[in-house]
């Protein structure tokens, strides 16, 4: 144990810097690649990932923190690599013992005829929860339709033995836009 206040307060201050650089250098590394050419000014629509949380969930400050939750997520747009909610959100809650609030991107996409990567996945908070976890489903595939100017897409599944499926679907309408990728 150190005696001297000044040199704990340093070596606290060092730390949090440490850890201030940590936690930026994984944003940084998050940040959704653009998925409009550079430039682009003409119709567009979004697509969206989202969630089914399970029932298993912490409440801490009025804010509810989850411990799984299956996914639906896009990973790649017309081939080109994205950052999708799971990794997003793997990262910014990353070191809070196995809870996380979800967080779901979107993204703008050039109206017209789209290819996605979609995966249907139960993310845990904590790693070990994925080899503590009875069985898993997840499901991915590809998907192509044509996005219309000013719409909003939405990627959807359900997970579970035998019936893992994800597809995506007209946000307004509930529309099945695609065909449904099944495990």
């Amino acid at each position: 144990m150190l005696k001297n206040p000044e040199l704990r307060r340093r070596i606290a201050a060092m730390r949090n810097i440490f850890a201030l650089v940590i936690v930026s250098a994984v944003l940084a590394g998050c940040q959704t690649t653009n998925t409009l050419p550079s430039g682009y000014t003409g119709a567009t629509a979004a697509i969206k990932d989202s969630v089914v949380a399970d029932s298993k969930h912490l409440a801490v400050l009025a804010k509810t923190y989850y411990t799984q939750a299956d996914f639906f997520v896009v990973t790649h747009i017309d081939g080109k690599r994205i950052t999708n909610s799971i990794g997003h959100t793997a990262a910014v809650h990353s070191g809070l013992g196995g809870a996380f609030q979800p967080i779901l991107l979107d993204r703008k996409v050039v109206a017209g005829k789209v290819t996605l990567d979609i995966e249907g996945r139960t993310h845990f908070g904590a790693p070990i929860g994925q080899l503590l976890s009875a069985k898993t489903y997840p499901v991915s595939g590809k998907v192509t339709f044509v996005a219309a100017p000013n719409r909003t897409y939405v990627v959807k599944g359900r997970l579970g033995e035998g019936r893992s499926t994800v597809w995506v679907e007209d946000a307004a309408t509930g529309r099945v836009v695609t065909k449904r990728i099944k495990l």
